[in-house]
C-alpha cells in the first residue's frame, strides 16, 4: 500500500539479477576525491538515448547501502553527468533511500545547472550543500531531463549511456502506470552519472570483503570446495601486495601471498579449490577467509568473511520440488508467469508441488502467508524453488519478468530446466499425506508422516513441518497483456490455479516431534463454504524449524525445503482412494554401458540415474 509521505521503489521490468556488480572507481577528480557509481570512467557508448516518457523527469542511478559502505562518513561534494546534446537548464539532486527500501519524499541536496553541454558536465555542490553518507542508507542521485512527446514516441533524447547492465543503473522517477516510484529503463545501458565523494577521511591502506561463495551448500566428504571471494580497496592509496589466509572450522590457516595491484576503490577477487577431508564430520562447517596485511600494513580483525556449508553422507531422492510464486493480480507479468509456469510444471510429470501466494491487498491474498512475501518477494511476480538460494544471486527468489511478455516460450523452457535442476538435489526427509474428508461437516483431516535421515538433526538442528491448502479454478480479476495490441486490460473472471487458501501450521512450520527419525502429525480444519474441496490440494514440506517467538539466526539463504509432497483432495472428497504415496528411497546410478556404481564412484562423466519413483534422468559430473 502506498504511504502518503514516501515513495516506494517499483520496478516494472527488472532484468534477471546476477550478483551485484560493484564497479571499480578508476577516475579521481582530485587526489582527495573519487567518482562513485555504475560508470566511473569518461566512456560514452550511446548518445541520443531517451526514457520513453514525455515531460520533465528526474533520471539517475541508485547505489544501495552495501555499495556505499566503504564511504560512510565521507561527503558527496558534487555530481558528474554526460549528455548527447546541450540543454537549456537542468538540476542535480541526491535523495537518500533507507534500509526498508523507501525513498525519501524530498531531495536532501539539489542545485540548479544552467546550460549543461554535450559530453561530461561536472557540478560541485555549493557551500554546505554536500551530503554526508550515512550507515545503512542508499542514494538515488542524478539530474533532470526534458523529453518531448515526439522524443518519447521515438524513444530518443539527449541522454548518454555506457555499456553494461544493472537494474539500478538507469532509473526514472515518476508515475508511469503503477504509482509514483522509480522505474528501470532496461536495455539502454548504464546512465552516465557519477557521485563525486571526498575521501580525505579514509585510511591510507584498508581492504574490505564484499562477497563470498563456496558453491552448493550441501557437500559430501571428499568433495571439492571451490570458493570465490571478492574484496575492495577501501583506502585512499593503491595497494600492490597483500596476504590472504583461509581456514576450515578454525583449523590450520593456508596462506596466499599476492602481487595484485588494486587501485583505491577498486575491486579484486581470488578463487581457490581444495578437497574436503574424507573423515570430516556430518553437519555444519565454516570456511573463513581473511586478509592479514596490505603493503606491510596489518589489517584489522574485521577484515574477514565467512560462509557455511553442511556435510552429509545420507540422502533421499526428492519427491517433489516446491515451487512458490509471489503473485500480483494487478500485474500483467503475473498472468504471463502463470502461463509459463503451467507449461513447465505440466512437462515435469507430477514432480512439482506448486503454490501461488498473492500480494497483500489482492482479493486472493492469504493473510497467514504475508510474511513470506515480505521475506522473499523483492518484486512481483517472483518465485523460489524449494526456497533455495543459488550462490551469487542477489536474492533467494528469481524473476523472469523481463522476458515473460515478449518470449513466453523461452521462459517456460527456462523454468522447466531450473525445476529439473533443483529436483536433482539431495533430500534429507521423506513424507506422505493421508486425507480424510467428512462432506456433512466439511471437516478435513490430514495426517502427515515420514522419516528424516539419521544425520538430519545434526545438520539442520530442529526440523519443521509446514502444511498448506491450495485451490484451483478460482475466478478472480487479473491484469493481462495483449501482445497483438501491446495493451493491458483486466479479466474479471480470470481462472487462478494453485491459490494458497490456508496454512494449517505455523507459516514457517511446526516443530517436528521425532521418534527416532520418524514423525507423524495430524491436522484438522473445517473448510469454509467459499472453497471447493474437490479442487483443492494439500502441500506438505519439511525444512529447518524457526521459533515463531523470535527471528531465525540461520538466515533466508539457509532456509531451503528438505523435501516436499502434495496430494489432490479430489479422491478423498469423492470417496475414492484417499492416499497417494510418492515413492522415496535411494537413487541408483549407472554408467552408460549399464554398470551400477555407488554415488561416491560416480565422479566424472555422464551417468544414468534411476530415481525412487522409477523415472530415469541423465546427469553429468
Amino acid at each position: 500500500m502506498m504511504k502518503k509521505a514516501t515513495i516506494i521503489l517499483m520496478f516494472l521490468a527488472v532484468a534477471i539479477a546476477a550478483m551485484a556488480q560493484w564497479p571499480a572507481p578508476s577516475r579521481a577528480v582530485s587526489s582527495t576525491q573519487r567518482v562513485v557509481g555504475y560508470t566511473t570512467s569518461d566512456a560514452i557508448d550511446k548518445q541520443n538515448v531517451g526514457t520513453g516518457y514525455a515531460g520533465t523527469h528526474a533520471v539517475g542511478a541508485l547505489v544501495p547501502a552495501d555499495m556505499l559502505k566503504p564511504y560512510v562518513g565521507c561527503k558527496v561534494v558534487g555530481l558528474r553527468f554526460a549528455l548527447g546534446a546541450s540543454a537549456t537548464t537542468s538540476r542535480v539532486f541526491v535523495r537518500p533511500l533507507d534500509s526498508e527500501g523507501i525513498l525519501a519524499d524530498a531531495d536532501s541536496v539539489t542545485q540548479s545547472v544552467w546550460h549543461p553541454h554535450s559530453g561530461w558536465n561536472e557540478v560541485m555542490l555549493n557551500g554546505v550543500k554536500g551530503y554526508t553518507i550515512r550507515q545503512g542508507e542508499g542514494l538515488f542521485f542524478g539530474f533532470d531531463v526534458t523529453e518531448t512527446a515526439e522524443q518519447a514516441q521515438t524513444k530518443t533524447g539527449i541522454l548518454a549511456t555506457a555499456d553494461g547492465s544493472q537494474s539500478y543503473g538507469f532509473l526514472v522517477l515518476g508515475n508511469f502506470g503503477s504509482g509514483e516510484g522509480l522505474y528501470a529503463i532496461n536495455g539502454k545501458g548504464l546512465l552516465c552519472v557519477q557521485l563525486i565523494v571526498d575521501i580525505s577521511s579514509l585510511p591510507s591502506k584498508s581492504m574490505k570483503f564484499t562477497h563470498m561463495t563456496n558453491g552448493y551448500q550441501y557437500k559430501q566428504p571428499g568433495d571439492l570446495i571451490d570458493f570465490f571471494v571478492q574484496y575492495q580497496n577501501t583506502g585512499r592509496d593503491t595497494i600492490g601486495q597483500y596476504t590472504i589466509n583461509y581456514t576450515l572450522d578454525g583449523g590450520q590457516p593456508v596462506s596466499l601471498d599476492t602481487a595484485d595491484v588494486v587501485a583505491g576503490g577498486a575491486l579484486s577477487s581470488i578463487e581457490r579449490v581444495f578437497n574436503l577431508p574424507a573423515d570430516i564430520a556430518s553437519g555444519p562447517h565454516v570456511l573463513r577467509v581473511y586478509i592479514t596485511q596490505a603493503d606491510g600494513v596489518p589489517m584489522g580483525d574485521d577484515t574477514f568473511i565467512a560462509d557455511t556449508f553442511s556435510v552429509y553422507r545420507e540422502k533421499y531422492a526428492r519427491q517433489q520440488t516446491y515451487l512458490e510464486q509471489y503473485a500480483d493480480a494487478a500485474s500483467p507479468y503475473t498472468a504471463g508467469c502463470f502461463d509459463a509456469m503451467a507449461t513447465a510444471v505440466q512437462g515435469l510429470k507430477g514432480n512439482v508441488a506448486y503454490v501461488n501466494i498473492y500480494r497483500e491487498g489482492n482479493p486472493l491474498a492469504c493473510d497467514k502467508a504475508g510474511s513470506l512475501c515480505q521475506d522473499y518477494a523483492y518484486t512481483y511476480p517472483s518465485f523460489t524453488m524449494d526456497r533455495s538460494y543459488y550462490p551469487g544471486e542477489a536474492h533467494v527468489a528469481y524473476d523472469l519478468n523481463y522476458y515473460v511478455l515478449t518470449a513466453p516460450a523461452l521462459v517456460a523452457g527456462m523454468m522447466q530446466e531450473l525445476l529439473q535442476d533443483e529436483h536433482s538435489n539431495p533430500a534429507f526427509a521423506q513424507l506422505q499425506i493421508a486425507p480424510q474428508y467428512d462432506a456433512a461437516t466439511r471437516n478435513l483431516t490430514l495426517t502427515v508422516s515420514g522419516t528424516t535421515t539419521s544425520e538430519a538433526p545434526a545438520i539442520f538442528g530442529d526440523l519443521g513441518l509446514t502444511l498448506m491448502l491450495t485451490e484451483d479454478s478460482v475466478a478472480s480479476p487479473q491484469a493481462v497483456y495483449n501482445a497483438a495490441t501491446g495493451s493491458t486490460s483486466t479479466v474479471r473472471q480470470y481462472m487462478h490455479n494453485h491459490v494458497l487458501r490456508d496454512v494449517l501450521t505455523a507459516v514457517r512450520g511446526d516443530k517436528l516431534q521425532l521418534q527416532g527419525n520418524a514423525f507423524t502429525a495430524t491436522y484438522s480444519t473445517t473448510l469454509p463454504a467459499g472453497v471447493n474441496p474437490a479442487r483443492m490440494t494439500a502441500v506438505a514440506m519439511v525444512s529447518r524449524y524457526v521459533d515463531p517467538s523470535g527471528s531465525s539466526t540461520v538466515g533466508l539463504k539457509h532456509m531451503d525445503i528438505l523435501n516436499a509432497n502434495s496430494i489432490s483432495l479430489k479422491d478423498a472428497v469423492t470417496g475414492l482412494a484417499v492416499t497417494r504415496v510418492t515413492p522415496a528411497g535411494p537413487a541408483l546410478y549407472y554408467t552408460l554401458d549399464g554398470r551400477q556404481v555407488t554415488p561416491s564412484e560416480a565422479t566424472h562423466g555422464i551417468y544414468i540415474v534411476k530415481q525412487a519413483n522409477g523415472q530415469y534422468k541423465k546427469i553429468m559430473r
